[in-house]
């Protein structure tokens, strides 16, 4: 055999030695994914995942930054700007405050059940001063008489707060999930909603969509807004994972069934009574 037949002889055995599936892995990877290099992506649940090529959000004159997590996906990032222009063109002036959306790859965040896959931003609400907007360097609490605490004549600009919901609900390239917000905020929000005659089916989808949250939570200083997971990403989840607690007896019930474990021991060891037979009568 020539060399050069020997050398076609070995390159043919190493190339029918190579699984198939290590030739191709990158390539199934990307088929079963369904995305392509570069496209951003939620992974996971709100609470359990991560965001890949996510875009950030950048301050303009319609919006004011709060927080240093500015990264979202695509979808949310441009809902925010869309609506922040939208108010502002309704309302001359207006300032849309922005708190978290997510970190750059996902993941926690201090002092968030969620904001972990691009999917949900902290938007603080339109405040009014007398007749003037307010642009508040933080989130504040505001009561039920729509009064911020903690800034003197600060109050919730009901009207503004209500376009920015409208705009939300409304937008056609973002579908909002959740927003989340007080029940007193959400009642007087609705009741704008039918001062100004918003369509019946706006005023039922405001309703649907903003829920107050677990006691911990009430979101009475800002909105929290959640989007819907975009089409073809079937490894991203709308839904929070929730975890299963373990029930745990008490100490004391541990106590007595310590104590209980240990006469049963006790008695274990003690040697079988015996069965006297009774006396004839």
């Amino acid at each position: 055999m020539s060399p050069s037949q020997w050398r076609l002889l070995v390159l043919g055995v190493v190339a029918w030695s190579i699984s198939p599936q290590a030739v191709f892995a990158d390539e199934s990877a990307t088929v079963q994914t369904g995305a392509t290099p570069g496209t951003a992506r939620s992974i996971g649940s709100p609470n359990r995942g991560r965001l890949e090529n996510g875009k950030k959000l950048e301050a303009c004159e319609t919006i004011h930054l709060i927080r240093k997590h500015r990264w979202g996906l695509p979808d949310l990032v441009g809902l925010i700007d869309r609506s922040a222009k939208r108010v502002a063109d309704k309302y001359a002036g207006s300032v849309l405050v922005v708190g978290d959306l997510s970190q750059k790859a996902g993941g926690q965040i201090r002092g968030h059940g969620s904001h972990k896959t691009g999917r949900d931003a902290d938007i603080g609400f339109y405040l009014l001063r007398g007749d003037k907007s307010f642009v508040a360097s933080d989130f504040h609490i505001i009561d039920r008489e729509g009064r911020a605490k903690g800034v003197k004549g600060v109050r919730f600009d009901t009207a503004r707060n209500w376009a920015l919901v409208e705009s939300w609900l409304s937008d056609e390239r973002a579908t909002v999930l959740h927003i989340f917000v007080a029940n007193h905020l959400r009642t007087r929000l609705l009741a704008e909603a039918q001062r100004v005659r918003a369509p019946a089916e706006l005023i039922e989808k405001a309703a649907e969509a903003m829920v107050q949250p677990r006691p911990g939570a009430r979101h009475d200083d800002h909105f929290h807004v959640r989007i819907r997971c975009p089409d073809g990403q079937s490894d991203c989840m709308n839904f929070p994972v929730r975890y299963t607690r373990i029930a745990r007896p008490s100490p004391s019930k541990q106590k007595a069934t310590k104590a209980q474990t240990g006469r049963a021991a006790k008695a274990s060891k003690r040697p079988a009574a015996k069965i006297r037979p009774k006396r004839p009568k």
